[in-house]
């Protein structure tokens, strides 16, 4: 919690074109699935979340898409793996916030808003988890060692800040979540369908857990390359829904 409280980062762009922001029923209970959304009333977009827990006074909720942040990647020649890549840039009215652009196209094969989990795997001394994660897999990794940790900030100080929710706070989805919202297969469509990214989990071979097309969760090198996206889960009081 202290961590949260004490970055100093900057907030996203904010979007210039107004649009629509998502209207939804405001609930005493929420159920796994149902939407919530949080209005930029400004500039008409909101951040839209699909709920992963109701957890009394709070509720815990998955973003709709991926961060526009890292990079976007254009398969030149999909069956070899060849592909080109330009860094993403605050010149996008939508940069560091959800946007429907980090939508995979799987037509063109072009993957917008992947990131490398990190540069080492930090979480790993002598080939055996840092006691620090705990002593057994899979173990919750993400902190601020993480490439994605900035972004992720960066997205909790625009919602705090700008959105004027000061009790959102921001992360990446943990194994319990992950199970849960499985429930014993893949996970729900709308968890899945069009995006890939990256949990906050590593698995026994210390690779980092993310979760694919298909709604399976699979494992990754933490730092072979840049392929998936930042899909947060932040936890808000309902009273400020």
């Amino acid at each position: 919690v202290q961590a949260f409280e004490t970055t100093t980062t900057e907030a996203p762009s904010n979007p210039s074109s107004v649009s629509s922001c998502t209207e939804f029923t405001k609930k005493d209970t929420y159920s796994q699935g149902n939407v919530i959304s949080i209005c930029n009333s400004s500039t008409g977009k909101s951040e839209d979340f699909y709920v992963l827990t109701d957890n009394g006074t709070t509720v815990t909720a998955l973003a709709k898409y991926n961060l526009l942040v890292g990079d976007k990647l254009v398969y030149t020649d999909p069956n070899n793996g060849a592909y080109t890549r330009t860094t993403l840039t605050n010149a996008d009215p939508e940069y560091g916030i959800q946007s429907s652009k980090t939508q995979v196209d799987f037509e063109n094969f072009i993957i917008t808003g992947a990131m490398a989990f990190s540069s080492t795997n930090y979480w790993v001394e002598n080939d055996t988890l840092k006691s620090s994660y705990g002593n057994s897999y899979p173990a919750f990794v993400f902190d601020s060692n993480s490439n994605l940790w900035i972004p992720v900030q960066n997205y909790q100080t625009y919602i705090r800040n700008i959105l004027e929710k000061t009790s959102a706070t921001a992360t990446l989805m943990s194994y319990e979540q992950a199970i849960a919202l499985a429930n014993g297969s893949s996970l729900p469509t709308w968890a899945y369908e069009n995006s890939v990214y990256w949990t906050g989990i590593t698995g026994e071979n210390n690779t980092m857990v993310y979760v694919n097309f298909d709604g399976n969760m699979s494992s990754y090198s933490y730092n072979n390359d840049s392929f998936y996206g930042i899909r947060p889960v932040i936890t808000i009081n309902k009273s400020e829904l």
